[in-house]
C-alpha cells in the first residue's frame, strides 16, 4: 500500500531554478526565525500567549500579520509577472515559461483576494468590533482561534503547492471549462479547491456559532427548503438563512472536488 498515492520525487521541480531558490530561500528564513525564536527560549510563551490564545486582540494582530506577510507574498507574484511582461517585449519568450506564468497569475489573484485582504479585514474586525460593542471577546473564542488555525493552513497549503507538484493555471475565479479536469488534468486546481475550502470553514465558525451537529441540521433543513420553494428561505430567521447561505457556498466546492477527482 502506497501511503503518498502519486507523489514521489518528480513532483518537485528540480529544473526550475526559479522555483527551487524561491522555495530554499523561504525555507531558510523559517528555519532561522524557529532556530532565533528557540534560541532565545520564546516557544513556550508563545504558544500559550498567542498561537493558542482566545482573546480577540491577539487572534486580530495574528490574522493582520498573516495579512501582511501575504501581501509581501502577492506583492512578489506582481513583480515577477511584470518583470515577465517587460523581459518578452519583442517576440521574446521572458524568463519563465507559460505553464509558471499561469500558476504565478492564478496565485496571486488567490493569495491578494482570499488570504490578504479578507484576512485583514477579519483581523481588524476581531480587534475592534468587540471593543465597539463594549463585549469582553468574542461570543465563541474557541471557534474564533480555530479559524485562525484553518486559515493558516489554507495559507500553507496554498504556497506549499507552488513547489511540490503544481497550483492552479486556471485564474483565481477557476472558471469552467478551463478548471474541469478534461482541460486541467494536473493537481493544481485539486491545490486551489482544498486550500480554499480548509480556508472557507473558518467562515462557517465564528459568525454563524452553532455547533457541529446544529450547522450541519441546518444546513440540510436550509437546503431541502431552498431546493423544493426558495421564497420560503426568507420567511426563516437570519440566523437560519445565514447558515444555509454557509452550507450553500461550501458545497459547490466539494462538489467540484467530487468532479475532478471521484472516490
Amino acid at each position: 500500500m502506497n501511503l503518498l498515492g502519486k507523489l514521489d520525487w518528480s513532483a518537485i521541480p528540480f529544473d526550475q531554478p526559479i522555483i527551487m531558490g524561491a522555495s530554499g530561500g523561504v525555507v531558510l528564513v523559517i528555519v532561522l526565525i524557529l532556530g532565533w525564536v528557540t534560541f532565545k527560549g520564546y516557544v513556550p510563551y508563545l504558544w500559550r500567549e498567542w498561537i493558542t490564545s482566545v482573546d480577540h486582540k491577539r487572534i486580530g494582530i495574528m490574522y493582520i500579520i498573516l495579512a501582511l506577510i501575504m501581501l509581501l507574498r502577492g506583492f512578489a507574484d506582481a513583480i515577477m509577472m511584470r518583470a515577465q511582461q517587460a523581459v518578452a517585449a519583442g517576440g521574446a519568450q521572458g524568463y519563465l515559461p507559460p505553464e509558471h506564468f499561469d500558476q504565478i497569475f492564478s496565485a496571486h489573484g488567490t493569495i491578494m483576494i482570499f488570504f490578504m485582504a479578507m484576512p485583514f479585514v477579519i483581523g481588524m474586525m476581531n480587534f475592534v468590533v468587540p471593543l465597539q460593542l463594549g463585549v469582553r471577546d468574542m461570543a465563541f473564542p474557541t471557534l474564533n482561534s480555530i479559524a485562525l488555525g484553518l486559515t493558516a493552513s489554507g495559507i500553507l497549503l496554498i504556497n506549499i503547492s507552488l513547489a511540490v507538484g503544481e497550483f492552479s493555471k486556471a485564474g483565481w475565479v477557476a472558471y469552467p471549462p478551463l478548471s474541469e479536469l478534461q482541460y486541467s488534468p494536473g493537481v493544481g486546481v485539486d491545490y486551489y479547491l482544498w486550500s480554499l475550502q480548509i480556508y472557507k470553514l473558518r467562515r462557517d465558525d465564528p459568525e454563524n456559532a452553532r455547533t457541529g451537529d446544529e450547522l450541519y441540521a441546518h444546513a440540510r433543513l436550509l437546503l431541502d427548503v431552498a431546493r423544493r420553494k426558495p421564497s420560503h428561505c426568507c420567511r426563516l430567521p437570519r440566523s437560519d438563512c445565514d447558515l444555509g447561505d454557509a452550507a450553500a457556498r461550501s458545497l459547490p466546492r466539494f462538489s467540484f472536488l467530487h468532479d475532478r477527482r471521484p472516490g
